[in-house]
């Protein structure tokens, strides 16, 4: 289109006076200059108006504050890497099947407090570990063994003869005490930390045998079964396997018979120090066991004892992140209480509360393998020693 030229002549006076106003960002003189006459020209004002809207924008963006460039992150620091395992042969059992352990050792030169990591499985299953736990404990200053031992049917082990029916797999985490206890690389303590099946195994052991030879001298129960015959546990409709795992592993549904092999029949004032752990909605174990073996140790007048309900559904080795510092603590200072020079037992002498109702460290001096002391917080019950609450 060809613009007369009046017609230019407005344009060229809207121009100059929408340079001058832009300079100043006048908005009201913005306005002043978009107004046009006659009426012919309303097609000048649209464009100017576009014109000025599109050069507004750009201002605002040039004068716009830069925003400033984000810090970066530093990446994560690497995680040590794993602990290699060595793999030995820890006994015979009695029916000749070999007894394995994957075995972590800690740095620097020992001798170290061993401590059994006893696996879970309905008594019929599992593998040596949990790796995780092991691994962990050896982290922390302890000779971590991580132990085999004989299953019920259908399980088996290789070169498994017996059917590995109570009391042969207690027979052989009594093995793997009494050589750990003899292992050049022990110091001469041992313990135990299990989970599910093995957390019942870890009670038995810290409930029978002899003390300083095949008893264990600490030990964690992670979500265990500790009594065979509870009546409610045994029809529980949402831990259906419980009563399947524990009769097959007795080899008999009479509950005469299942309680003569829990390890709540087992408990007296020598029981070694135990630390019971249990979550609020355990998916694998129903809800009264960790209640009855409280309630037997009490009636027992045991004290060296510490319980602990965690929120969640985890079971057993899974929640074994939420608890690590508590129950490493723990170990710590139920090691710390043995006097294994006089072959006898200081716990329950360090253990034993004031009379006032607070609860009070086991030992005072107590100090882990590495030397440090444990790890205390508010969060105890009227018994045991104070743990740090995960």
């Amino acid at each position: 289109m060809i613009i007369s030229t009046p017609n230019l002549a407005v344009c060229r006076r809207r121009r100059r006076c929408m340079r001058s106003v832009l300079d100043r960002e006048d908005s009201p003189a913005i306005g002043r200059c978009l107004t046009v006459k006659p009426a012919k020209y309303k097609w000048i004002k649209v464009l100017l108006a576009g014109c000025v809207a599109v050069t507004l924008t750009a201002t605002a963006t040039a004068t716009e504050t830069p925003r400033p460039t984000p810090t970066p992150r530093p990446a994560p620091t690497p995680l040590p890497h794993p602990i290699p395992s060595i793999t030995e042969v820890y006994a015979i059992a009695d029916d000749g099947t070999p007894l394995h352990w994957n075995a972590f050792l800690p740095s620097g030169t020992g001798p170290w407090p061993a401590v059994l990591v006893i696996h879970g499985g309905g008594f019929r299953a599992g593998d040596p570990g949990s790796t995780e736990v092991a691994q962990a404990l050896a982290a922390a200053g302890y000779l971590a063994l991580a132990i085999e031992y004989r299953l019920a049917p259908p399980g088996l082990l290789a070169g498994q003869v017996s059917a590995g029916y109570y009391p042969d797999q207690t027979d052989d985490v009594k093995l793997a005490v009494r050589a750990a206890r003899a292992d050049s690389r022990c110091n001469g303590k041992v313990g135990a930390v299990g989970g599910s099946a093995g957390a019942s195994h870890t009670a038995y052991v810290a409930a029978t045998g002899t003390a300083g030879d095949d008893r264990i001298d600490v030990g964690v129960c992670l979500s265990g079964p500790y009594n065979y015959a509870d009546p409610a546990s045994l029809i529980d409709p949402l831990h259906p396997n419980f009563k399947e795992d524990v009769t097959n592993y007795v080899n008999s549904s009479d509950p005469a018979v299942l309680l003569a092999a829990s390890p709540i029949s087992f408990v007296t004032r020598s029981i070694a120090p135990l630390f019971l752990v249990a979550s609020v909605d355990d998916s694998g174990m129903p809800p009264q066991q960790l209640p009855d073996m409280v309630a037997k140790l009490n009636a027992t007048g045991v004290i060296n004892y510490q319980q602990l309900t965690i929120a969640g559904s985890l079971h057993a080795f899974k929640y074994w992140g939420t608890v690590e510092e508590s129950a490493k603590a723990f170990l710590a200072v139920g090691f710390a209480a043995v006097d294994l020079v006089h072959g006898t037992s200081q716990t329950e002498a360090a253990l034993k509360p004031e009379a006032s109702s607070t609860t009070k460290p086991m030992s005072s001096g107590s100090q882990s393998p590495e030397g440090k002391s444990p790890r205390q917080g508010s969060r105890a019950s009227s018994w045991g020693i104070m743990i740090r609450p995960p």
